[in-house]
C-alpha cells in the first residue's frame, strides 16, 4: 500500500522524469499506439486489452477502450493480489489526467526495467490496469468544437475576448442582438 501511496505523489513529477514519453494531446489513435509501444518495451509485465460489456465492445464512435495491465502474470487473475484501475478523460474535455496516465505507464515500464525496487515490488504485489481515455468519443469531439470554436476574436470596450461555446457565452447571439449581457 505504501508503493501505491508513493507512486501517487510522484505524478506530479511524471512529466519531466520519463525518458521517451513526448508530452502533448494524444488523440485515440495515438493513445492506443502508445499502449502497444508500451507493451512491446515491456511485455513480460504488461497486456494490452479491450474493456467488452456484454455484446458491446466499442464505443458510439467505434472506438474502443484499450487499458494496459502491469502485473508479474499479465492477464491472470490472482486471488489475494489487490487490483488496481486507474481511469483519465470520463468527459471529453479532461486532458490532463489521460496524458499523465500514458506517462505513470511509460514511467512503469522504463523503471521495472531498470530494476527500481519500487516499481518491482509495486508490480509483483499488484495488479494495475490503466485506462487512459473513458470517454474517447468525448475528447475527439471537445477537440474539433474547440478547434472550430476557439477562432473568434472581438473588440469590447477596448478589451479583446476570446469567444468560445467553452466559456458559457454565446457570441452569435451578441452579434444578432439577442444577447444584450455582454
Amino acid at each position: 500500500m505504501r508503493s501505491i501511496l508513493t507512486v501517487l505523489a510522484v505524478l506530479p513529477l511524471l512529466y519531466s522524469y520519463s525518458s521517451c514519453f513526448k508530452p502533448k494531446h494524444h488523440n485515440y489513435a495515438e493513445i492506443v499506439e502508445t499502449l502497444k509501444e508500451i507493451h512491446k518495451k515491456c511485455p513480460e509485465i504488461t497486456k494490452v486489452y479491450n474493456l467488452t460489456a456484454g455484446k458491446i465492445d466499442s464505443t458510439v464512435l467505434g472506438n474502443k477502450l484499450t487499458v494496459i495491465e502491469f502485473s508479474t502474470n499479465p492477464g491472470k487473475h490472482e486471488p489475494g493480489v489487490p487490483e488496481f484501475k486507474y481511469i483519465g478523460n470520463m468527459h471529453g474535455n479532461e486532458v490532463v489526467g489521460r496524458e499523465m496516465l500514458l506517462q505513470l505507464a511509460d514511467l512503469m515500464c522504463d523503471e521495472y526495467k531498470k530494476n527500481s525496487d519500487m516499481f518491482r515490488r509495486l508490480i509483483s504485489m499488484t495488479r494495475i490496469h490503466i485506462l487512459p481515455s473513458m470517454n474517447p468519443d468525448g475528447w475527439e469531439k471537445a477537440n474539433k468544437q474547440v478547434i472550430s470554436d476557439v477562432n473568434l476574436v472581438c473588440m469590447k470596450k477596448n478589451h479583446f475576448i476570446l469567444f468560445t461555446d467553452i466559456i458559457g457565452h454565446n457570441f452569435f447571439n451578441y452579434l444578432q442582438g439577442k444577447d444584450k449581457n455582454w
